[in-house]
């Protein structure tokens, strides 16, 4: 594991005024990014102005559901990308203050239509047509919005702690244990980041948010998570996918995953193909997120990259022409001579997503001020159209000016924090959790006990004298007692099966006999069914039985329920059977039968007791039983001289 350094920053915000912890301008209540560099001026009244003039033009609300709006410019605001709900909740939970007073609303509504379009992962479909459907193609999440929800609900857990809708903490547990089982994978020892939950075939750097991956391990211990993940390990091996996939200082917007620039395998065009190689609207972003993770964790990958970044644009001259900085080609040639915007691409030049991008690798160097602020400058001064540059422009602003804080190096030796988050996330599972008897209710007792262990921690809690020790004690008992209060829920059994056979048995026993004539069934077949019956209704009637108890009981009846089904004689017990054969069994589609005499009719029959007639008239036939369910089945074979013979075949 690489050196990271957690610095504890030691800042009071006074919230007297406001529902936030953290307002917007944090950099002028003291915060301080732990490492790094920040502009001489902020000019936060410009971010404001920027934030406005991105809220006006991008969002859109429908009920309790909001979104922002793609590419309206280029008429495709009916649509919505996973991506641009990430960037909203991210912004919304930054510049959340006074004047902001929507923020926590939007960001609800923004969270609510993920949730709305999630697939069955619980990760969002990376494209959604406005508020009705899942656009053509747009299946599937998309790795990177999945890491930006999962901070942006981290980051909402210590801005708000909760709303009247949602529990951030729980919300953010559930989402980053998505990401983690659905979308990293271990490649030679190593847990990198796939490129959606769908699909890996090659992979994306920008996908590589290393900044919010370091701030998960930190969020589940603050908060309790209940089922905690190696983190860590995610933020550390991700340098080594960024180190290999790193051309020239800059990055491809897709490579293989041994760093080649590559494309994503549906795109045909040699332009499509060429496109994804390139540092394009893709990769722009990389040297942000790199940045990002430097100032809040110090990371020396994250510095060695960025300084790559920074030995380009002094290569090409651009150190301070944040104008000349845009869309890259000539990556994968050796030496900065090829690194150059290629032909047609002359609109990129200047543009912020770019150039804002780039200008946070200045953030990196404490010797590179007059860089930062001239890039700073033409990042806030810089016209961005809708609407991927125009949300790059507001991220990339907070992130230059110091208002992309990290809430969790704020006050973290503070354990009252985390207890309060706990009794929080407690007092949120209680009041949404039903006392009684029923499948998923709880019994009062156990209620109780955590009601009473809510109580004991917020004495605890409202104790000023108390050391952080006892504090963390007092944290670790309340989780125990949510981990407690869960296991306790109630079970019920499914019995709707076991009574089916009940119903099925009692029906066939009542309208059968025993013996040994044609119609009657065997005496020892009868017995066991009325054996296994009775179990059945001892167990049917028993409120404590088990979900395992009740299948076995159930599959002992079904058993012998399709014994003593298929053991009717139908002839004399003396008389000599015909040879039948009947294969393949089990079978699929087609069934054979074939017989020494002529077969008249074929009777399939279920265990329910539904019957299919074939006529054949033939000593040979074959019967297509595809459309059959799958289960154990009773053939009837009726011959030309009026014997009848019985047996069974299983349908796959």
């Amino acid at each position: 594991m690489k050196k990271i350094s957690l610095a504890v920053v030691g800042i009071i915000i006074s919230i007297s005024c406001f529902s936030q912890n953290y307002p917007f301008p944090m950099n002028e209540k003291g915060y301080k990014y732990p490492y790094g560099i920040t502009p001489t001026s902020s000019n936060n009244e410009i971010i404001q102005s920027k934030f406005e003039a991105w809220e006006n033009k991008m969002w859109e609300e429908s009920g309790e559901f909001g979104r922002i709006k793609y590419d309206p410019s280029k008429g495709n605001d009916k649509y919505t990308v996973s991506e641009g709900i990430a960037y909203g909740m991210l912004i919304y939970v930054y510049m959340a203050n006074e004047t902001n007073s929507q923020c926590q609303d939007h960001f609800d509504k923004l969270y609510s239509y993920y949730k709305r379009w999630s697939n069955n992962n619980g990760l969002m479909n990376w494209k959604i047509t406005g508020f009705t459907s899942v656009a053509d193609g747009g299946n599937g999440g998309a790795t990177d919005a999945d890491l930006d929800v999962g901070l942006a609900l981290c980051l909402a857990a210590k801005q708000w702690g909760s709303s009247a809708k949602f529990n951030y903490s729980l919300e953010a547990e559930q989402i980053l244990t998505s990401v983690y089982s659905y979308e990293t994978f271990i490649s030679s020892n190593k847990r990198w980041l796939k490129s959606g939950d769908t699909w890996n075939d090659v992979g994306n750097p920008c996908y590589f948010t290393v900044a919010s991956i370091g701030v998960y391990d930190q969020a589940q211990n603050a908060l309790g998570f209940s089922a905690k993940k190696d983190w860590m390990k995610v933020h550390d091996d991700s340098f080594e996918y960024l180190r290999i996939s790193e051309r020239n200082g800059v990055w491809p917007n897709w490579s293989k995953w041994d760093g080649t620039p590559s494309w994503r395998p549906w795109l045909k065009t040699e332009k499509e193909q060429w496109d994804e190689q390139q540092f394009g609207w893709d990769a722009c972003r990389v040297p942000w997120r790199i940045a990002w993770d430097y100032v809040w964790f110090g990371t020396e990958d994250s510095k060695e990259l960025a300084s790559k970044t920074l030995a380009l644009l002094d290569a090409k001259g651009w150190e301070n022409k944040p104008s000349s900085v845009g869309y890259l080609t000539g990556l994968d040639k050796e030496g900065y001579e090829n690194v150059k915007i290629p032909s047609g691409y002359s609109y990129s030049a200047g543009n912020v997503a770019w150039a804002g991008s780039v200008a946070c690798s200045f953030m990196t160097d404490d010797s590179r001020q007059d860089n930062l602020d001239t890039y700073y400058e033409h990042a806030y001064k810089t016209s961005a159209g809708p609407y991927y540059a125009q949300t790059l422009q507001v991220l990339y602003l907070l992130t230059l000016s110091g208002n992309a804080a990290n809430f969790y190096a704020i006050d973290a030796n503070d354990e009252k924090e985390t207890l309060k988050t706990v009794i929080t996330k407690a007092t949120f599972i209680k009041e949404n959790s039903v006392v009684g008897e029923g499948n998923g209710e709880y019994k009062q007792s156990v209620m109780d006990a955590l009601t009473s262990a809510i109580a004991d921690a917020q004495q605890k809690y409202d104790d000023s004298s108390l050391s952080s020790e006892q504090i963390s004690a007092a944290t670790t008992d309340l989780n125990s007692a949510i981990t407690t209060f869960k296991k306790a829920v109630n079970v019920v059994a499914d019995k709707t099966q076991l009574k089916k056979y009940i119903d099925l048995a009692t029906e066939i026993l009542a309208a059968t006999t025993a013996g040994t004539g044609a119609g009657q069934y065997p005496e020892a077949k009868r017995t066991s069914l009325e054996s296994k019956l009775a179990a059945a209704n001892r167990q049917y009637e028993k409120a404590s039985a088990s979900q395992s108890a009740v299948d076995m009981t159930m599959n002992n009846l079904q058993q012998a329920y399709e014994d003593y089904i298929a053991s009717k004689i139908t002839t004399a017990v003396d008389d000599v059977k015909v040879s039948l054969n009947i294969y393949p069994n089990p079978c699929v589609n087609v069934l054979n039968i074939s017989s020494s005499k002529e077969i008249v009719t074929v009777c399939i029959m279920n265990m329910a007791g539904s019957k299919n007639v074939y006529e054949i008239a033939s000593t040979s036939a074959q019967i297509h039983v595809s459309d059959l369910a799958e289960g154990m089945y009773v053939i009837q074979v009726v011959f030309a001289d009026g014997t009848v013979q019985t047996t069974k075949f299983m349908k796959k």
